[in-house]
């Protein structure tokens, strides 16, 4: 099976709630591992990718897993396909990064939807990303990867202060043996219930 390069505790708590995660769609603020991983279990997923590295990398591993329903789309900067009767587009974005989720916001509106922060412009991406789950309270759920930078603190304290709920996982990711840290957000407190 294939797992996201995070740490082992937010892996857990995802693999817990791959049923709850089910019903929701996810945007993600960077891909590889994590957009395979998703693709698994959740109906739609929309990442974007600033580096064309990790854009033709997570390409190629959409394309080798044998799932694979269709190929929709594959030009220049965009490339969606199904995968397990799931919809996944892949956009290669390298200016105004972090407000690409506005493009798409209309793909998410009234629909359970699972923000995952993973790549750079980490703290305007969780400003933005606070705005759009106020708009969608109780179905909006940000994860914030390697939230452990401390440069980051500012914008966590500040999610914090807008009524978001946290939870913190601290421990090894399994990738690279490295200690780090994720920070989950939800102004729907049951979320955190499973």
């Amino acid at each position: 099976m294939i797992l996201p390069w995070y740490n082992q505790l937010q892996i857990d708590f995802l693999e817990v709630n791959k049923v709850l995660l089910q019903d929701y769609s996810v945007f993600e603020y960077g891909s590889g591992m994590s957009t395979v991983y998703y693709a698994n279990f959740v109906r739609k997923i929309v990442s974007i990718e600033s580096r064309l590295s990790w854009f033709e990398k997570t390409k190629q591993m959409l394309i080798s897993n044998n799932d694979i329903k269709k190929i929709i789309q594959d030009i220049d900067d965009k490339f969606e396909i199904t995968f397990n009767n799931n919809n996944i587009l892949l956009c290669l974005v390298q200016k105004d990064f972090a407000n690409s989720i506005l493009e798409y916001k209309n793909t998410f509106t009234n629909r359970k939807t699972f923000i995952v922060i993973d790549s750079n412009e980490r703290a305007k991406c969780l400003e933005i990303s606070t705005q759009i789950a106020k708009q969608n309270p109780k179905n909006t759920v940000i994860m914030l990867d390697n939230s452990e930078r401390g440069n980051l603190q500012n914008s966590i304290n500040n999610a914090i202060s807008m009524g978001f709920y946290h939870k913190t996982f601290s421990s090894i990711r399994p990738s690279d043996n490295q200690v780090s840290t994720s920070t989950i957000f939800s102004l729907n407190p049951d979320f955190f219930i499973s």
